[in-house]
């Protein structure tokens, strides 16, 4: 008898970017290969998504600071500094002051199972928000070109999501959308919402089982195994 495999969103969804060459094909083998062996990357835009999450969560007062006349708002974690400016952060107030009564970070309290190539699957999932009927979706961005509406459709995530929440009406994705340098640096909000559609577990099941055979191609599946 197969064991039962626990898969985030996320790592399924690192695998459809590979497969399907979004970033002008920069999500490489290696890259699904070392997010499976948990490797981690910290960089910018990681630790920007960091803050963003922890200013919508906790209000982006409770990181107000203030030195020689200037305002600014201030998140730190294992030594690494996000500074950002008050237009950086105006999109994020208006945000709390438009949703002022969601619940914050859903941790595993969604675990649904299926079944794929003889292995059952446990998905584990992470909410960033939720209210009655809407789950909500925190993303940063700080390409040269706008948040669009196709790439964030083609993800697994939001299909997983509603899968799990089959009371849920829709998903809403927030992207803050970081540009500029220095002072003149500004962020503005892209929302987008998506619904049901019939095609929701096909689809979701086609790039499960192409992950599932690579790994065990690759003699990693056991990292994939429930522990």
């Amino acid at each position: 008898m197969k064991p039962t495999l626990k898969i985030s969103p996320s790592i399924l969804d690192q695998w459809r970017c590979y497969m399907d060459g979004e970033f002008n094909g920069k999500v490489t083998e290696q890259d699904v290969i070392n997010y499976l062996e948990g490797v981690k990357v910290g960089n910018q835009a990681v630790w920007l998504g960091r803050a963003v999450h922890s200013m919508l969560e906790n209000t982006p007062e409770k990181y107000r600071m203030e030195a020689y006349g200037e305002v600014f708002y201030f998140y730190n974690e294992h030594n690494f500094d996000i500074s950002l400016n008050p237009l950086e952060v105006e999109p994020l107030i208006e945000f709390c002051n438009a949703y002022p009564h969601l619940a914050y970070e859903i941790p595993d309290i969604k675990r649904f199972v299926n079944t794929v190539l003889g292995y059952e699957v446990m998905y584990s999932l992470r909410i960033d928000a939720v209210e009655p009927l809407v789950l909500h979706e925190f993303k940063t961005s700080s390409s040269w070109s706008k948040p669009e509406f196709e790439f964030y459709e083609r993800s697994m995530q939001w299909r997983l999501y509603l899968m799990a929440y089959p009371d849920a009406k829709c998903i809403k994705y927030h992207i803050f959308h970081f540009t500029g340098s220095g002072l003149k640096k500004t962020c503005e909000r892209f929302d987008f919402t998506f619904f049901r559609s019939p095609d929701i577990e096909a689809r979701v099941q086609e790039y499960l089982t192409s992950f599932i055979q690579f790994a065990e191609y690759k003699g990693l599946i056991d990292k994939l195994i429930l522990k």
